[in-house]
């Protein structure tokens, strides 16, 4: 009989985002939909501070969550360690090394910061986006270069390294020392749950006193997602539709740009905006969904993506959706998409001006029947790929 691996998803490095947690929640839903012979032990390995703050809304996803402690940096933080280790009982404290021995694990991903050529066992890097070469006016000098030195050490020092999409293996390749056959593209997809598709949205979306009819944008309040120059179409085309509405969700911290959040919310309280664009702020991941399901169009006008999980978000509810033209949004290439250059406010204005008309408030649920039924073919095939990527990194 065959021997099935022990797969570690390592989680300190994406708990704290948004986007990160869901990514490492679809890995574990993805490899859920192979056969049982077929399908890994899959355990979450997550060191004890972060679980505490963090990490424990992923874990029920895994078979197992294992904790280990960070070696602190410098002495200071050692002490402080040591300290907090005397509230557990004076307990030992557990190196990530030590867990993955002692379980057995076999492969280790997805991992942002190098674990070292030496890592006793093969790891997978994993690099989101290449933002700071597309898009370097939102960095610093310091963090461009902090940002090269940490990607190339993790492109040296891994058994493979993924990326989520052509275009970003492409950046890769140009910019950086690698061997192409070590650089693997994994494209993720959205998981659904059955649930969330049965309640009417309308109900929820009363509740929170939104409009019956509107478009949606949700997306943290970072620069790169170009909120203002969808907020300078949402004025032009509402001398056209006075019932133009448009609802945000997300986080409002860019810890970049911490300005740019007071200047979003200052435009969003101007009498040209004010009736007209609703912010709700970072709802949880059941609410965001029937938000969105109740839409009548969902925007994403962003610069720059890695692979965008909204555009994925949309392919799994079946929503239409106007597009900002970049390469991976060409990439992911949803149905029922308009691309806009995303520096062009008035192509904007005049697509959202000639489709508010044809648009009607969500859900379809025959479109999100179908889409689920699609979704189920893009998730068996996202399973095969990435156990394609775990054999050849444990080969």
């Amino acid at each position: 009989m065959k021997t099935k691996p022990t797969v570690g998803i390592f989680a300190d490095d994406n708990v704290g985002w948004t986007a990160g947690a869901l990514y490492l929640r679809g890995l574990a839903q993805t490899v859920g939909q192979l056969p049982e012979p077929d399908r890994p032990n899959l355990h979450l390995l997550i060191s004890r501070k972060a679980n505490r703050r963090k990490g424990n809304a992923i874990g029920r996803t895994f078979d197992n969550v294992l904790l280990f402690d960070r070696q602190p940096k410098n002495r200071w933080k050692a002490l402080i360690a040591a300290a907090s280790r005397t509230v557990d009982g004076f307990r030992k404290p557990v190196s990530l090394t030590n867990v993955v021995l002692q379980n057995q694990i076999s492969c280790l991903l997805p991992c942002q910061s190098s674990l070292g050529q030496s890592f006793p066992v093969p790891w997978v890097g994993w690099i989101p986006d290449f933002q700071h070469l597309r898009c370097p006016e939102y960095f610093s000098e310091e963090e461009i270069q902090v940002r090269n030195t940490r990607f190339q050490s993790l492109i040296d020092d891994a058994t493979l390294t993924v990326v989520s999409s052509q275009d970003a293996k492409n950046d890769l390749l140009t910019s950086f020392r690698a061997d192409p056959e070590k650089i693997c593209i994994y494209s993720f997809s959205t998981h659904m749950e059955p649930e969330w598709l049965l309640p009417d949205p309308a109900q929820f979306t009363r509740q929170l006193k939104l409009p019956e009819k509107y478009v949606m944008f949700p997306s943290q309040f970072w620069k790169h997602k170009n909120h203002l120059n969808l907020f300078s179409a949402i004025k032009q085309v509402k001398r056209q539709h006075s019932d133009i509405a448009l609802v945000l969700t997300g986080n409002e911290n860019d810890f970049r740009h911490p300005e740019y959040a007071m200047q979003i919310k200052a435009e969003l309280t101007s009498p040209e905006l004010r009736d007209h664009v609703f912010w709700l702020g970072l709802l949880a991941r059941t609410e965001q969904i029937q938000v969105m399901r109740r839409a009548a169009a969902i925007i994403q006008p962003s610069y720059f993506e890695g692979w965008s999980m909204l555009v994925e978000d949309c392919r799994a509810l079946g929503k239409p959706i106007i597009l900002s033209d970049i390469p991976v949004h060409r990439e992911q290439s949803p149905t029922d998409a308009t691309f806009f250059n995303p520096t062009d406010i008035q192509q904007l204005a005049n697509i959202l001006a000639d489709r508010w008309p044809q648009l009607s408030p969500g859900p379809d649920r025959l479109k999100e029947k179908s889409a689920q039924q699609l979704l189920a073919c893009r998730h068996t095939a996202n399973a095969k790929r990435l156990m394609e990527i775990i054999e050849k990194a444990i080969q």
